[in-house]
């Protein structure tokens, strides 16, 4: 678990967030505390920042909210509400990718940068869709006891990029962030990806919490 580093937002935090930040919630709600004790980690919700086109002064929040769907926000109202919750973590760029190739039974090697702009936009695409609650349904299916002794779903593992079917927050956000060549979790579905799964990723780097200052 890490120790949270708390940054004051107008002060510095908002300085130091990027495009493309992964931000993941540890909600004290109802809600929230029953994600996190059947997903088993910290973290119930996550978005991304992004800064907005027209003015790089509004920093904004990409998500998928239950009961609202896809939507844009101002951080700094989500700050006000769950001040100290929000932890920020980044995408560590580039990544190597290694190849085998079959022919000569040679290695290759290759660095990939990350295009922050390129993620973020594929998730305002996705605003203004309702929230997927089937799909929440079909993912605590292979949390309950008893129930995913009985699923047989090779999908479950199938790392193929897709457009997401009734999105959430966390499948929504694993899904943007394959689509551009950063598989979060590896041999996994996105959409059976959950916040706390984003946090474990080997992709990420935790950064700072900001806290609302004003």
């Amino acid at each position: 678990m890490i120790n949270p580093i708390y940054v004051p937002y107008r002060e510095k935090a908002r300085d130091l967030i990027q495009e493309g930040d992964v931000l993941l919630f540890r909600g004290r709600g109802i809600v929230s505390k029953a994600i996190q004790k059947v997903t088993q980690g910290r973290y119930s919700h996550v978005g991304l920042a992004s800064w907005h086109s027209n003015d790089n002064n509004i920093l904004e929040l990409v998500e998928f909210r239950e009961w609202k769907g896809g939507r844009t926000t101002n951080f700094s109202r989500n700050l006000e509400k769950f001040d100290r919750q929000i932890d920020v973590y980044r995408v560590l760029s580039p990544k190597k990718v290694v190849t085998f190739n079959q022919d000569d039974l040679s290695f290759s090697e290759r660095w990939v940068n990350f295009n922050p702009h390129d993620v973020t936009y594929e998730l305002r695409k996705m605003t203004g869709l309702p929230y997927g609650l089937r799909r929440i349904w079909w993912m605590a299916k292979f949390y309950m006891f008893g129930l995913r002794f009985l699923i047989n779903d090779p999908t479950i593992y199938d790392d193929e990029s897709r457009e997401v079917v009734f999105p959430v927050c966390s499948t929504a956000v694993a899904a943007c962030f394959s689509k551009h060549g950063f598989d979060l979790i590896q041999n996994r579905s996105d959409e059976r990806t959950t916040p706390v799964d984003i946090a474990r990723s080997p992709l990420l780097s935790y950064m700072f919490t900001p806290f609302k200052d004003w």
